[in-house]
C-alpha cells in the first residue's frame, strides 16, 4: 500500500463524504506544512492521518513521520 491516501481512502476509514474527506485531508496538510513538512494536494500520509485519526490518547506515532 502506498505511504499517500486519497479522498476515497478517507471517506471509507472514516465514513464520511467527498467533501468532508478533502477536508481532512487539507486540515491534516496544514498540520503538516506548518511543520516545515512538504505535502501533496488531494493527498495526505497514511501513518498521520491513522495516528490522528485512530491512535488512543498516549500512544504516539505521528513523531514517526516528522
Amino acid at each position: 500500500m502506498s505511504k499517500m491516501v486519497d479522498a476515497e481512502y478517507v471517506m471509507e476509514a472514516l465514513d464520511v463524504s467527498r467533501a468532508t474527506a478533502y477536508r481532512v485531508i487539507r486540515e491534516l496538510n496544514a498540520e503538516l506544512e506548518s511543520s516545515g513538512i512538504r505535502t501533496i494536494p488531494g493527498k495526505v500520509n497514511l501513518a498521520f492521518f491513522e495516528e490522528k485519526y485512530f491512535a488512543l490518547p498516549g500512544e504516539g506515532g505521528a513523531s514517526d513521520v516528522r
